[in-house]
């Protein structure tokens, strides 16, 4: 499938040039909009070689992979994604922002070249809508003749691997070595808004005991016993927690 086209090239040069404005000149950012019913796809970024990289791939044929509400870091796909990202461009990760409308998907993908903190997502979730409308004001007239086609699962099959990833998530999450159940991600997505035991507990529908004692369960797990909140927070940012906590805060904002 030939992806060149001039009048993409220009809307993402525009896009880019806004993108900028915003304050993240030092970003690689793209947007698409995927309805899996119609099996469109409309998409811009402002990294143009990029977006020619990735359809040109093949990695444009298992977009259903990203297509799960919440945040998702690239490193938790293949390594195909995250290969063709770093031969492609100087960054070294990538994190999708994924939102559903019925059978429609607003994917927000943004790539660095450092590691991505708690901080960064919290700002461009704040820039999440800014975005999306930037990116229809980008495609304007162009967006009919700008449309590519979706050619990944069917949502019978979606459904199965959301199915699936339901399972997944009742016996627990595993980050290297240390496993969380549900409820352990629950009280740290709390903690991570700066909410106190008490209410945590009163959100949780238990005591105030049972969360102290989960509480300094999770500390133990990752080695920080006795020591404050901040050791905890540390080791979060660390391992990857903090992206996986805020996954349905962030996306429901």
């Amino acid at each position: 499938m030939d992806v060149h086209n001039t009048d993409m090239e220009a809307v993402c040069h525009v896009f880019k040039r806004h993108v900028e404005y915003m304050g993240m000149d030092d970003l690689s950012v793209s947007f698409s909009r995927v309805d899996v019913q119609d099996k469109t796809v409309n998409t811009i970024s402002t990294n143009y070689p990029w977006h020619i990289a990735y359809w040109e791939s093949g990695l444009h044929k298992v977009l259903h992979r990203r297509l799960c509400p919440g945040l998702h870091l690239w490193e938790s796909l293949d390594n195909k994604h995250l290969d063709t990202l770093r031969a492609s461009t100087s960054d070294i990760t990538k994190i999708d922002f994924v939102t559903q409308h019925g059978s429609k998907y607003d994917l927000l993908s943004v790539s660095a070249v450092s590691p991505i903190s708690f901080g960064f997502v919290q700002e461009i979730s704040h820039l999440k809508t800014q975005i999306e409308d930037l990116s229809e004001q980008c495609w304007g007239k162009h967006k009919e003749a700008l449309i590519l086609p979706y050619v990944g699962q069917t949502s019978v099959q979606r459904s199965l691997e959301m199915d699936e990833l339901r399972v997944r998530r009742n016996e627990g999450y595993q980050f290297g070595r240390i496993k969380l159940s549900q409820d352990e991600l629950d009280t740290i997505r709390h903690m991570l808004q700066w909410k106190s035991v008490k209410e945590i507990s009163i959100i949780n529908r238990s005591s105030e005991f049972d969360e102290a004692r989960r509480i300094n369960g999770i500390k133990q797990k990752f080695g920080c016993l006795n020591k404050p909140d901040s050791e905890l927070f540390k080791q979060l940012v660390k391992q990857g927690v903090t992206l996986a906590c805020l996954d349905s805060y962030t996306m429901s904002r």
